[in-house]
């Protein structure tokens, strides 16, 4: 049976966009589904857009295999692809006694797993981060971690994707595939698309993508709902994290790149995987916790806000697993933004299990984004809109008036 496809990768959020960017370096014909308007609407529009050092990922999990390659590219990708990245560093601060020796478990974790991590004292503290608490005495640095605009981040890779022969359908959402031998049938509500391998990138709906070709699979997401508010100012030059609790890196105050300052989030799991609401109780909780690190932060200077679920597996790691050509990685919760590069590396070796004879291309280009100096949410907009207005996308692609961008109103 003919194939339209050698590979279709369902969901093109970061994760998504990073599997289409490294497989369009083959000869294979890669087609990306995304059931949404653009790419990277869903979970990756509600990241917090940090970049982890690794310190705070178990060890001998998915997510520690991957972080720290994914943290490398991000910083190597940055300027090839023109999207907004600072190696800002990270504090964990501490306050108390108790707090203080976790502090040191936290350090000496770190030295374990080769993180580069430094101790700070009151004196750095005030020095570097004056608007820091005066009851935070002690820090841990971790200079390896960052800032990273998760649109740009994920736009500039489907763009590199689709300069280099991929095909990006959105407002395809899939609703039913079938085996017959070695093909896939994907049907999407609007066309079919046959293919050899399906690779399957949807993130908070990863499941029911599973369930589609192995009604058996263990995958199983539960939507953890995450709210924040950007603030109108900067207050800090580096990511301001707590002493962690549970599977919580906690509340969280983070400088953004483009010069305002991002509070939360929660965690909070919710029955559905479209609630994206913000609450006042959320607001109440994020503001309580951020200002004991930062007594400077007030609600008076919010600016927006946003709230996204992030896809939980039960293992509360990446999960990725293929059988007889049907991949899927799903689990994607933080840090899968930073692991997003190095994730797309993985599933293009799976994919290639299946084509032992691909090869390299002979050309394969870089398409880097080009910025207007306009507002950041028009800027933001007009990135997708452009690559649209050269034809780069498929006409499936559609232009959109409403705010995609996290927070912002258009």
């Amino acid at each position: 049976m003919d194939c339209d496809y050698d590979v279709v990768i369902i969901g093109a959020g970061c994760v998504g966009a990073f599997a289409a960017f490294y497989a369009s370096k083959y000869d294979l014909r890669v087609c990306v589904l995304e059931s949404r308007a653009h790419p990277g609407l869903v979970t990756t529009n509600a990241n917090c857009g940090i970049v982890h050092a690794g310190h705070n990922t178990k060890h001998n999990t998915l997510k520690s295999q991957l972080i720290d390659r994914g943290n490398a590219l991000i910083a190597e990708l940055a300027p090839l692809l023109n999207f907004s990245f600072k190696r800002c560093g990270e504090l964990v601060v501490a306050a108390s006694p108790d707090e203080y020796q976790q502090l040191d478990e936290m350090y000496a974790y770190s030295k374990s797993i080769n993180v580069p991590v430094e101790y700070w004292d009151a004196e750095q503290l005030r020095l570097h981060e004056p608007n820091l608490s005066h009851s935070i005495q002690r820090a841990i640095l971790t200079p390896t971690a960052g800032i990273v605009n998760p649109h740009e981040l994920t736009v500039s890779a489907v763009q590199t994707a689709v300069k280099n022969g991929a095909r990006l359908f959105c407002d395809q959402k899939v609703t039913e595939i079938t085996r017959n031998g070695s093909v896939f049938t994907v049907k999407t509500e609007k066309k079919v698309f046959k293919t050899k391998t399906v690779v399957n990138c949807a993130g908070l709906y990863a499941d029911s993508i599973a369930r589609m070709d192995d009604p058996a699979t263990k995958i199983n997401i539960r939507p953890r709902k995450g709210e924040c508010y950007i603030l109108n100012e900067v207050l800090v030059n580096r990511l301001i994290f707590p002493i962690p609790f549970g599977t919580s890196k906690g509340m969280l105050v983070i400088p953004t790149v483009d010069g305002k300052t991002l509070v939360g989030p929660t965690a909070d799991f919710v029955d559905s995987k479209e609630d994206v609401c913000t609450s006042e109780d959320g607001k109440k909780r994020i503001f309580a916790l951020a200002e004991k690190m930062v007594p400077k932060v007030n609600m008076s200077m919010i600016e927006s806000e946003f709230a996204g679920c992030r896809a939980v597996d039960a293992s509360e790691d990446f999960v990725m697993n293929q059988k007889d050509g049907f991949i899927n990685f799903a689990g994607t919760q933080s840090p899968g933004l930073t692991s997003s590069p190095a994730i797309g590396q993985v599933l293009v070796e799976e994919i290639l299990k299946n084509f032992a004879n691909a090869k390299l291309k002979e050309k394969w280009e870089y398409a880097p984004l080009v910025k207007t100096q306009k507002a950041d949410c028009t800027q933001k907009l007009e990135i997708v809109e452009e690559i649209t207005n050269k034809g780069d996308l498929d006409d499936q692609t559609h232009k959109t008036t409403y705010s995609w961008v996290r927070g912002y109103e258009q």
